[in-house]
């Protein structure tokens, strides 16, 4: 089984087509659902953060299948 890593990405005021910018890669769900919750509180409500799960080594590139990601925390 290969491993599964969680990104965090911040968007501001939600919106995917504005800034945004990452905020780490964590090997734990908890510690990235976490951090999400810190950034967002950090940034004054201005971004919303999305937690994604990822198998390694598989790519999402042109792909929609919906084993290469799933979304733990959304917008």
């Amino acid at each position: 089984m290969k491993p599964i890593v969680y990104t965090v990405n911040a968007y501001r005021y939600g919106d995917r087509e504005a800034h945004s910018y990452s905020v780490g890669v964590f090997s734990k769900k908890s510690r990235a659902l976490k951090e999400a919750t810190i950034e967002e509180e950090w940034r004054g409500g201005k971004y919303v953060c999305e937690v994604l799960e990822w198998t390694l080594d598989k790519g999402a590139a042109g792909v929609h299948d919906k084993d290469i990601y799933k979304v733990i925390k959304a917008l």
